[in-house]
């Protein structure tokens, strides 16, 4: 992995940004809830993140890809880049629900250089990992752009 303290940066953000009710009730994030067909699916994930080249961009993007699954609170992590590749901005961090089939949804949105952004993926998880795939749309003054992404990703731990 290229960015792997990025990765983890996220993860932990993510793990913060739980909700205090999961805290006190005494469950950690690695706790199954009984009777939850998704405890299975709890925990982290890691993987890889690639979407098409932007007519911006020098090519297409590759990233790592950190997934949170908690019950059916799914997030997910990955490091934004400037548009030649090469500087880390920030993080798109993406929110979502888990079915009871392991169908998931996420959905993001961000701004910066003078555009918006808006991310909306779907895919299945699986006690051994899974897939994604996607649009994010770009909006600036010079106009919107669309490209299509896909993830794959493993459990890396409960």
């Amino acid at each position: 992995m290229k960015y792997p303290a990025i990765a983890k940066v996220a993860a932990t953000v993510f793990l913060l940004a739980l909700p205090a009710s999961v805290y006190a009730q005494g469950v950690s994030p690695a706790t199954p809830q009984v009777g939850s067909q998704t405890a299975l699916l709890d925990g982290h994930y890691q993987g890889m993140f690639v979407c098409e080249k932007l007519p911006v961009t020098p090519m297409f993007l590759r990233a790592p890809l950190d997934i949170i699954v908690l019950g059916n609170d799914v997030r997910f992590a990955r490091p934004m880049f400037n548009p030649e590749g090469n500087r880390v901005l920030g993080t798109e961090m993406a929110s979502g629900m888990l079915a009871a089939d392991g169908k998931v949804l996420f959905t993001s949105k961000g701004n910066g250089l003078n555009a918006t952004f808006v991310g909306s993926y779907s895919g299945t998880l699986s006690v051994a990992g899974g897939t994604l795939t996607g649009t994010q749309v770009f909006t600036s003054p010079n106009g919107s752009r669309t490209r299509n992404c896909h993830a794959a990703f493993v459990k890396t731990g409960a």
